[in-house]
């Protein structure tokens, strides 16, 4: 935690979150090369991304499975900022999040060459980007409103809560936003994708 706190003092936490997604974007890449003998015999899961057909699927089951996924991991940070874990929780999921986007490119990058590469950017077209904008704020917000809650600048938390709680619906609402580009733009984009590169 001292650790911590120094560089965020020095570099800002939102420059430490970016780095942390960027460090384990690349570590999970390399993993994915250093372990290539292991899923190069049996691709089932990545099959299941490649070849996954998400245009004929029912769009309302689709759309309330994505805000279910979604929004839970969303609120699950601001859930965690109120107590003694909001660091370690919000740092584990940064890191989570990308070394499960490195190893997933890395994988198909493999398995497919340059159309995997493009189909593994396919994959958060387009709702990655407003999801990286949520989660990079979330996670600055949320860790500044654990910040002073610890440091006794509101004496209740309730007073603390309700000051954010503007942020805190307009990022939900961006990740309802994600969630409907996600349902509805996104399967139209890998479709055409999976037609143009041949992957059938």
């Amino acid at each position: 935690m001292i650790i911590f706190n120094r560089l965020k003092s020095k570099f800002g936490l939102l420059k430490i979150t970016v780095f942390e997604l960027l460090l384990s974007f690349a570590i999970g890449v390399l993993i994915a090369i250093l372990t290539r003998s292991h899923y190069s015999a049996n691709t089932e899961y990545i099959d299941t991304l490649a070849y996954m057909d998400l245009v004929h699927i029912d769009k309302i089951q689709l759309l309330m499975f994505i805000i279910l996924f979604r929004v839970k991991e969303y609120l699950l940070i601001w859930l965690f900022s109120i107590t003694i874990l909001a660091v370690t929780y919000n740092t584990i999921f940064v890191l989570y999040k990308g070394f499960t986007s490195g190893f997933v490119v890395g994988v198909l990058a493999i398995l497919y060459g340059y159309k995997g590469v493009i189909y593994s950017l396919g994959l958060g077209t387009p709702h990655s980007i407003v999801y990286i904008i949520v989660l990079l704020q979330t996670v600055t917000l949320s860790y500044k409103m654990h910040e002073r809650a610890t440091n006794g600048i509101f004496n209740k938390r309730g007073r603390l809560i309700l000051n954010q709680l503007p942020a805190f619906l307009v990022l939900l609402s961006m990740t309802m936003i994600g969630c409907f580009m996600e349902t509805f733009l996104n399967p139209p984009i890998l479709a055409y994708l999976k037609t143009a590169l041949g992957l059938h």
